[in-house]
């Protein structure tokens, strides 16, 4: 007998601990956060 321990709604997503890890979660975060590194870039020398 097999167990099956993955927590899936009726759509079929995992909704497990580790789910929101996912590709679109990394890319998020790497944009937002070049975006804070330019905009330091960017305004830095004015409030320094």
């Amino acid at each position: 007998m097999e167990e099956h321990h993955d927590i899936e709604s009726r759509e079929g997503y995992e909704l497990g601990t580790w789910a929101f890890l996912r590709t679109g979660w990394w890319i998020l975060h790497l944009v937002a956060i070049a975006l804070v590194f330019y905009l330091g870039y960017i305004y830095g020398a004015r409030i320094f």
